[in-house]
């Protein structure tokens, strides 16, 4: 018989093969869950399996459902650290290595790409740094986390393999983040949360961060699709998850929502394209924002500037937590410049070097990450580390922007429209990584599947129309 997608004849034995892959799988991991708590491992064990058995036979569903748990991860957990997006990235994972074995398919382009060739060098480095760190444990296990969020990475290239994927894949984005928006309003306005979000995706500031990576994908949904139903659930999100990001008083989450409002308005207003639902959009948005505790809001906002200021100038008496912390770190740089202090040690040295700065802030802590991707890396690998992480970015955005301009042309098109989604939430993710390390959030590394995907993609199209 012949399945859609496993392109090519499969019969019953290899059928049943996987299956019981999938139901072995399925036992392991739910026999472990059912220990703490029998009643839901039990209740897990009679759907888990059937849900296991559809993704292996279809893995590309699986990467649907992942993308859909991420902004949700921390609100569903089946155990200690178990989240909902791990047990499906252990059961796509699997599915996925056992498609391309027994397809036989190619793995040049995993091997291939700016990612691995550059992710591979940055790796050995951590691995490397466990000899000189205070803690070994701790970089190994970066090392580990590193890994497998690479390896997620190019799972999504590879299943992403076609332009219908890729548009389904943001359809689940939004539609997992809807829940997350709408449980970090629920939080706001139900729960009475002071700031929503807490375990949500982490924390407020995480959710926030979510949150609003999502919107260029929302727009895309709503500027491209001609079902009218995806078209006003992009904009449904458009407004819920503003709604919500502002609930949760992330300053840097504010400072980008208006960038990327603007830079998407203007886009429209220049082709004057759907104004008349844009402007409704937008009244709609105006008003919910309107219903929030505007003095909060305002307070809020107000701090912005002397926040920044006292992050980065700090004058004496007057330095912000996060500046303090940027300190630490950049002290740990200087004294050790080009390797580092080893990686994830910031917060082992953090207890050795905080009283080496001056001017501790009454809310610092004894321990604390980098908050800062760039300062943490100098922190903990060094001058190469950062060179490295840096110029990792730099290739996907250099990718991202090559498939950009193959697609300028037609500045209509669903295509187009899906790289500039794409290009908005990585740049996005860059700029998080001022205020957290983003080499170890998901989001960021499906977007750069995504965006490797794209580049294939594109590369495929105009390959193929060359004379």
């Amino acid at each position: 018989m012949r399945f859609p997608g496993l392109q090519q004849r499969w019969t019953s034995h290899n059928v049943l093969i996987i299956a019981l892959i999938g139901l072995g799988i399925s036992a392991i991991i739910l026999a472990a869950l059912a220990v703490p708590k029998a009643g839901l491992g039990v209740f897990a064990f009679i759907l888990l399996p059937l849900a296991g058995f559809i993704v292996f036979l279809r893995p590309e569903v699986g990467i649907f459902l992942l993308a859909f748990s991420l902004p949700v991860e921390n609100a569903l957990v089946f155990g200690e650290e178990i989240t909902t997006a791990r047990l499906l990235g252990l059961y796509v994972a699997a599915a996925w290595l056992v498609g391309k074995m027994t397809r036989r398919e190619s793995w040049e382009h995993l091997k291939y790409n700016p990612l691995t060739k550059l992710s591979l060098p940055l790796f050995a480095l951590v691995a490397l740094s466990a000899t000189w760190a205070v803690a070994p444990s701790d970089a190994y296990i970066g090392l580990f986390r590193l890994i497998r969020l690479l390896a997620f990475s190019l799972m999504v290239m590879d299943l992403i393999r076609s332009w219908q994927r890729a548009e389904w894949l943001a359809k689940f984005l939004v539609l997992g983040g809807l829940s997350g928006a709408t449980l970090t309003l629920q939080q706001a306005f139900i729960e009475g949360a002071r700031r929503a979000g807490e375990g949500i995706a982490g924390n407020e500031n995480g959710t926030a961060a979510v949150l609003v990576t999502i919107l260029p994908f929302a727009f895309y949904l709503y500027r491209s699709q001609r079902n009218a139903a995806w078209r006003w659930l992009g904009g449904l999100y458009l407004v819920l998850a503003v709604i919500a990001v502002i609930t949760t008083y992330s300053r840097t989450s504010y400072l980008l929502l208006v960038v990327f409002f603007l830079a998407h308005y203007w886009e429209e207003i220049k082709r004057r394209s759907r104004l008349v639902s844009l402007i409704m959009l937008t009244a709609v948005l105006v008003g919910g924002i309107i219903l929030l505790p505007q003095e909060r809001i305002r307070e809020r906002t107000q701090t912005i500037l002397p926040y920044i200021k006292n992050t980065f100038s700090g004058n004496s008496g007057t330095v912000s937590v996060r500046g303090f912390i940027w300190r630490v770190g950049l002290a740990m740089a200087w004294d050790h410049p080009f390797l580092g202090v080893g990686y994830e040690n910031f917060d082992d040295n953090f207890r050795l070097y905080r009283f080496k700065v001056p001017d501790i802030p009454e809310r610092s802590s004894s321990k604390s990450s980098s908050h800062n991707s760039y300062i943490g890396f100098l922190a903990e690998l060094g001058l190469i580390g950062l060179g490295l992480w840096l110029g990792l970015l730099y290739a996907l955005l250099r990718l991202l922007r090559q498939s950009w301009l193959k697609l300028v042309n037609d500045r209509t098109s669903a295509q187009f429209l899906m790289a500039r989604a794409v290009i908005f939430g990585f740049l996005m993710q860059v700029a998080y990584g001022l205020s957290i390390n983003i080499q170890e959030e998901k989001m960021f590394w499906l977007l750069a599947g995504i965006g490797l995907a794209i580049g294939r993609l594109v590369s495929q199209v105009h390959s193929t129309n060359e004379p």
